[in-house]
């Protein structure tokens, strides 16, 4: 009793004329940036284009900045292999745990140490032996870094003259390799704050809400734990995660929007910030704020 709710209109199936007009009053107006042309939603595919951008524009300036830091402080910054490692940084909203490249440093320094002592042996098939002990590697251990293989690449047969451990090229390991990863999840990280504040509100320009909500009208601590609550009550499956269906029910209850599975799949889609098909608690509440959002 005396639940407020909310009316949902998704711009996308509305015509070019009805975009035109302007919010009825007491609405908040959140986007006229929709329309559809022989079946293509620019609504839906706008902000993963514009986060595409974001992302590869990120990604080419930051390995030219190391490139140019580089050769500034005569300090080495900048390898190849930082290349590939830039596409695993920058290809979802937030950068991936670091574990897959602390075990990939890890095994390439002893992997390429060791084959190093049968490169006679290897002769011209060095980068086949390399690549298959790196992909039996990387299966078992469930993280790929592609850079790791470059760095076993470089120990094993790129190294120079040295015979023994303790002659082993340190240096290589601090720059480029360390210092370059370092600079680049950097750039990655800040990079995110702005792609994650660009999605949401092109996700939040997507929609007409009516009314104040509940939720909307709580603050603090007290909407985390409402949402935490709602969270947790429809994460059927305990796993800590929502999946689309979990979403699309969770959204009906909190905000009363009844969504089609397609616009709860659309909208997952904008706020999966790891890009991994499904909502933490975090995604979740990013999602509300969105609908939220006043303009």
């Amino acid at each position: 009793a005396g639940r407020q709710t909310i009316t949902f209109r998704p711009l996308a199936r509305l015509s070019v004329n009805n975009m035109k007009r302007k919010a009825p009053s007491g609405q908040r107006r959140v986007s006229v940036l929709a329309f559809e042309k022989k079946g293509f939603q620019l609504t839906r595919n706008l902000p993963t284009l514009i986060d595409a951008f974001l992302a590869a524009a990120g990604a080419a300036c930051s390995i030219v900045f190391l490139q140019m830091l580089g050769d500034a402080m005569h300090i080495p910054v900048y390898g190849s292999f930082l290349v590939s490692s830039a596409l695993k940084l920058f290809m979802n909203i937030k950068p991936p745990s670091m574990k897959a490249f602390y075990q990939g440093t890890v095994f390439a320094i002893f992997a390429g140490t060791t084959l190093r002592f049968y490169r006679d042996t290897m002769g011209s098939h060095s980068n086949l032996v390399i690549l298959f002990v790196c992909m039996i590697f990387f299966k078992l251990s469930g993280g790929i870094w592609g850079g790791a293989m470059s760095l076993t690449t470089f120990y094993a047969v790129e190294s120079g003259d040295w015979d023994s451990f303790q002659d082993l090229p340190i240096r290589y390991i601090f720059f480029p390799w360390l210092s370059g990863h370092a600079l680049l999840y950097a750039s990655a990280s800040a990079l995110s704050v702005v792609r994650l504040r660009v999605r949401h509100h092109l996700f939040a320009r997507q929609y007409f809400l009516v009314k104040e909500t509940l939720v909307d009208s709580l603050s603090g601590d007290l909407r985390d734990e409402k949402l935490r609550e709602a969270f947790d009550r429809f994460d059927t499956s305990g796993d800590g995660c929502l999946d689309v269906d979990e979403f699309r029910i969770a959204l009906r209850s909190l905000l009363g929007v009844d969504l089609s599975l397609e616009d709860s799949q659309a909208i997952l889609d904008m706020v999966d910030i790891d890009g991994n098909g499904i909502l933490n608690f975090e995604d979740f509440s990013a999602s509300v704020d969105g609908l939220l959002i006043r303009s």
